[in-house]
Formats: structure tokens, sequence, C-alpha cells
């Protein structure tokens, strides 16, 4: 593990010890928290280390005494980790956990909030099933996601559960076709249809599972504060954790062959635009000015190709148009340029995936660059971008692009 200058890409410190770290998060605070694996008096358990983020100097260890592969995401000036009780969960180091046949009886996780300090402030039994922790910086609000696809919203502040949105058997259906009225419903056999989640600034949105397309927002203590019938969330859950809030006046949601921002508040909508093609269409948070509004169609020969536009998401007032084949895929925005990863002119995505900017305004093309290593990947951090790679089982490397 190691801590880079953003700056200056020096080194500014650098530990190694035995196991394997399973996550890490970093607090508003100079301080990094990790989890791993260890053995303890013969059972094995999650750690917790809290380290000091200028020097790497190790603070304060904690033990949370579940076996399971503990999660940690950062909320507020703290963090929270959460630990599934699985007994089949080994060390790494160790190899393969023997098959003993005995499923452990208390499935629920031990979440708990840690201060900056490494001290204690709440913990809290979840419920079964779930697993993983989630979030987003600057949220007030944690994600325990299930292995059927369920996810339950607690409180960061006091563990409290707000909220928890079930899986359903019913088939997830589309708004109805503007012209012939008819609505398309898909199910997977003997799957359940998952429900799809945001978090926002002050609060959430949910679209329940199965049956007909609805959002519903609510504030961080769970009270409902709007229902939009006819539309569901653009995005869900897979958020990068450098990706900010969503601005709660500009929550992306699609119906059909249209696409919208809602506000959280009222669940009324602020501006909606028809998109054209045959594709779907789609819509994307960039940042909390800007949404990128899309279609995908498929041409002549299963041609594959994407249509992005960059909008103002107060006004709704268009911005550039990229198009781009399957080669390519929307990866980010910086402020000014929309970023696709992969080349264009492809028809398939490419093993080495260069990076072409275009402007925000026109669409035009900016520049265009390769990654250093086939292996490597790019990484957007606020308006930064990185290349981070390795050389095999080596030492990892990472670089920096200037804007």
């Amino acid at each position: 593990m190691a801590a880079v200058d953003v700056q200056s890409g020096k080194v500014l410190w650098s530990r190694r010890e035995a196991g394997h770290w399973a996550d890490c998060a970093v607090g508003d605070g100079p301080t990094l928290a990790c989890t791993k694996n260890v053995r303890l008096s013969g059972d094995v358990v999650a750690r917790v280390s809290f380290f000091d983020l200028a020097s790497g100097a190790e603070r304060v260890v904690q033990t949370v005494r579940v076996h399971g592969t503990p999660s940690i995401v950062s909320v507020d000036d703290g963090f929270v980790v959460a630990v599934p009780r699985d007994s089949g969960v080994g060390l790494r180091e160790e190899g393969p956990v023997p098959d003993r046949g005995a499923a452990t009886v208390d499935r629920r996780p031990l979440i708990t909030r840690f201060e900056p300090t490494g001290q204690r402030s709440w913990s809290v039994n979840g419920s079964t099933g779930e697993r993983t922790v989630r979030s987003v910086i600057g949220s007030r609000v944690i994600v325990m996601e299930s292995d059927d696809g369920a996810v339950s919203f607690y409180r960061a502040d006091t563990g409290t559960l707000v909220h928890r949105e079930p899986t359903s058997m019913a088939p997830s259906c589309g708004a109805p076709d503007e012209v012939t009225g008819m609505m398309v419903c898909t199910s997977i056999v003997g799957q359940p249809s998952r429900p799809n989640y945001l978090l926002y600034e002050g609060g959430f949105a949910v679209d329940p599972a199965g049956g007909s397309p609805v959002t519903v927002t609510y504030d961080e203590t769970g009270r409902r504060t709007g229902r939009l019938i006819g539309w569901r969330l653009a995005e869900g859950a897979d958020f990068p954790r450098e990706r900010p809030l969503v601005d709660p006046e500009s929550i992306p949601v699609v119906s059909g062959r249209k696409v919208g921002v809602v506000t959280a508040d009222t669940g009324a909508l602020r501006w909606t635009r028809a998109v054209t093609g045959d594709g779907i269409a789609k819509v994307r948070a960039l940042d909390e000015r800007h949404v990128a509004v899309g279609t995908s169609e498929f041409g002549p020969g299963d041609a594959y190709s994407e249509t992005w536009r960059l909008i103002d998401a107060a006004t709704g007032e268009s911005g550039g148009t990229v198009t781009s084949n399957f080669g390519a895929w929307l990866f980010g925005f910086d402020g000014r340029r929309l970023l696709f990863a992969g080349d264009p002119a492809e028809h398939q995505r490419p093993n080495a995936p260069r990076l072409t900017a275009f402007d925000g305004e026109n669409g035009s093309r900016r520049w265009t660059i390769d990654p250093a290593d086939r292996d490597a990947g790019w990484q957007q951090v606020g308006r930064v971008l990185y290349s981070v790679g390795s050389t095999g089982y080596g030492p990892g490397w990472i670089a920096r692009y200037a804007s």
C-alpha cells in the first residue's frame, strides 16, 4: 500500500505487511481506514486499521469479531464497516477453505461506524442476506446490498434503518408506447426483479422492483417526498466512490423515448425532452450542473452506435453531440469535455482503450491519447485523470495526465 502526491507523483509513504487488504476508504480528515481478514486466537475476524494519511503511521487498530469479508465506506468525517457472517471465508494466504457442509446460522451482517480516531460510534445487526455496504462521498445515508438484490438504507450518523426495498417476482415493465399504448415487460425465469436506487444530497431515490415504472424519492430520515409515475431512474447504484452526489434538483429519469430530471423535494419534473432515433433513450448525471442525454441504436449488419448530447441540468439547454460505435463508451466528464474510452472507429472494445475528449459545447474532438501500457486502466477522480496499471504480479504504477 502506498500514498502518492497528486501534484508531483512522488511516493509519500509505502508499507508492506502480511495478509491482503480487503477494502480501504479515505475520510474527510487526514485519515485512511483499511480492512482485512486476520486470524485471532484461531478464529478468522475482520481487522480495521486507521492510518495517518500524511505519514502512513498506523494510529489505531480495531477488531470486528465476525467471520466474513469486510467492506468499508467513508461517511461524514468517519467510516462505516460491514462484515457479513460467512463461515466459508478464509485467509487468501492459507489457501481455499475446506467445505465442511455447515451453513452459517446467523447470516445478518454486523454494521459498525468508527470515528476518524478509531473509536466505535455505533454497531447494529443488518438484515439477513445483506453483504456489502455502499455510499457516495458526502451522503448521510449508507446502503446495504443483499445477495438477492434487495437494498436497505441506514442513517450514517445513528445506524437506524430508514427504508428497505425488496425484490419482486413480478416482471419489470417499461413505459407505454406513446403511439400504440403497448407496454413491454421482462423477467428472467426463476429470478426476482431487483430495485434500482440512487443517492443524492439529502436523501435517496428508488425504483421499486417489478411492475410499472415509478420513481420514489425519500429524505435521509426515510420520509417519502415525491412519487413520479411512469418514469424510472436513469442510473443505479454502481457509482464510483469518487463521483459526487447527484444534485437533488436534477435527478435523471427516463420514460420510453423521453428523458428528464426530477426534483427530490416534490417529485416533479423540471424538464423533459424526446430523444430522436429508434434506439433506447438514456440520461446520465455527469456533475452538479450537467447531464448527458443519449440513445443507442443498431444499424445495418448489427452495427451498434451511441449518440450523446451534453445538457444543462437546470434548464435542459443542449450542448455538443458526440456519436461513437461499439468500440467506445462514455467514460466521464471533466467540466468542459466529454471523455470516451475506446476507439470510436472500432466495432469491438479494444484491449488497450484509448481516451478521446470532445468539446462539450460543439462536440468537436479535442485530443486523443493511448495508455502507456496495454493492461492499464483509466481512473477519473474529480476533474483529474489517471492511468493505473501493473506489470504481471509486480509493482503497480500510476500516471497523472494534465488537463
